[in-house]
């Protein structure tokens, strides 16, 4: 019988540098499923396989940038087709324009949302489409640049927005506005506020604080145009708008889910804000970067999918 000498020092060595390769990898691999969309998306769909008689609720929000101006086709068919596909429970959308009530309807029809709702016709405006009835409407537009529109929808309350893309002090406004709206109501569960917020997060601070670019793009556009009074002293960027919902325990739906998302054009003014019992909730929250996405808005549709089960 042949004996073999193993060098210990040696052989620790090897199996700590194993372990080290394993680590590695499964970090990269966890991380793969965090910044890669679709296969984030998959969890929907093993959602659907644990609850088969159960829908996971899936949500839109789309500043569709002056009705959706740039699908010249016939019934803007590319855009509408482009939403059949994605198969979206709830449409929200930013500056309608130029939409009656009837145009918003036939459109709707052709990804298959029965129910309509619209803020005003004819101007920048807002409009939620829905597979599911929408009920108990209030639409507001006092004391708001464009307004909300809030309602209930399959056992949510959603409400919709667009505040003002001039005024920092405005925004403020409109935010206290909205949260004395919610807190209004019965209940402060089960609430989704989303939109176009013109406005930037405190949770996203870093990475504006770390670059002068986005400061010194909103001081161009202060010297381009009279109207732009977006920065403190006109020289400081403000997160109020976002501190007051986030310290009312509001939870950024995008932030929560997967922190590692890329801020574009040039910053992050989106949002779906979740009250806080709705956290665990969140299936997938996502930014949609596709070829469509890319070519006919000047804004990123945001994407969330809740889990409904009870």
């Amino acid at each position: 019988m042949t004996l073999i000498k193993i060098d210990m020092k040696n052989f620790y060595k090897i199996i700590l540098l194993l372990l080290s390769i394993l680590t590695q990898s499964l970090s990269l691999h966890a991380q793969t499923l965090v910044s890669n969309p679709s296969l984030v998306g998959k969890q929907v769909d093993l959602w659907r396989k644990k609850h088969p008689r159960q829908e996971a609720l899936t949500i839109l929000s789309y500043n569709i940038l002056r009705g959706m101006e740039r699908d010249t086709s016939q019934g803007k068919n590319i855009y509408t087709d482009w939403l059949e596909k994605k198969d979206i429970d709830i449409l929200v959308i930013q500056e309608t324009a130029k939409t009656t009530e009837q145009d918003l309807a036939t459109l709707a029809k052709n990804y298959h949302h029965k129910y309509i709702t619209l803020l005003k016709e004819n101007s920048y405006s807002l409009a939620i489409t829905s597979k599911y009835p929408i009920e108990q409407i209030k639409k507001q537009t006092q004391g708001m640049h464009h307004g909300f529109i809030s309602c209930y929808i399959h056992g949510y309350r959603l409400l919709n927005t667009h505040l003002s893309p001039f005024s920092y002090e405005k925004r403020r406004v409109e935010m206290d506005t909205i949260l004395k709206e919610i807190g209004s109501g019965n209940s402060q569960e089960k609430w989704i506020v989303l939109g176009d917020f013109n406005s930037i997060s405190p949770l996203d601070s870093a990475l504006y604080l770390n670059s002068d670019s986005y400061l010194n793009n909103m001081k161009n556009l202060a010297k381009k145009y009279s109207s732009h009074d977006n920065l403190i002293d006109g020289d400081k960027l403000d997160f109020e708008v976002h501190q007051k919902i986030l310290h009312a325990d509001w939870v950024d739906a995008l932030h929560a889910f997967n922190s590692k998302y890329i801020i574009t054009r040039p910053a992050r003014i989106d949002f779906i804000y979740l009250s806080n019992d709705l956290k665990n909730k969140i299936l997938d929250a996502k930014i949609v970067i596709d070829d469509f996405t890319k070519k006919y808005s000047d804004h990123y549709p945001i994407y969330l999918a809740l889990d409904t089960n009870n």
